[in-house]
C-alpha cells in the first residue's frame, strides 16, 4: 500500500499517468479533464507539483495506471462499437466510465488494485 500522504508518492503517480497518457498521445487538456483538475493544478503536476489529496483524482489516477497495464497504447486510440475511442468514452462518461472499462478488462497486473 503506498502513503497517499507523502508528497514523492503522488508525485511519482502523477509523473506515470504523464506518461501513460502521452502514450496514449492525448492532448494536455485532455489529461486534465481525465484526471479531473484544473487546468492551473494540472499545469503545477506537469511541472513536478504532487498529485492534489483529492480521492476523486487519485482513483481516476489509479483507474488510468490499471488500464494502461491491461490494454495496449494503441486501443485506447481505436473507436468501439459506437464509433467512440475508449479515451473519448472515459472524457463523456468520467469516473464511472473509467470503473467500466476497468471492469471489462481482460487482465490485470496481481499487484495492482
Amino acid at each position: 500500500m503506498q502513503d497517499l500522504e507523502n508528497d514523492a508518492v503522488r508525485v511519482r503517480l502523477g509523473v506515470n499517468a504523464i506518461r501513460v497518457m502521452d502514450a496514449w498521445q492525448l492532448a494536455r487538456d485532455e489529461q486534465r479533464e481525465l484526471i479531473g483538475l484544473s487546468r492551473d493544478e494540472w499545469a503545477r503536476v506537469q511541472k513536478g507539483a504532487p498529485l492534489p489529496l483529492q480521492f476523486d483524482v487519485l482513483e481516476r489516477v489509479d483507474h488510468v495506471t490499471a488500464l494502461a497495464a491491461c490494454y495496449p497504447s494503441s486501443w485506447f486510440g481505436q473507436p468501439d462499437g459506437t464509433g467512440l475511442t475508449p479515451v473519448q468514452r472515459m472524457l463523456r462518461g468520467g469516473l464511472p466510465a473509467m470503473e467500466a472499462l476497468r471492469a471489462a478488462a481482460p487482465h490485470q497486473r496481481e499487484n495492482e488494485t
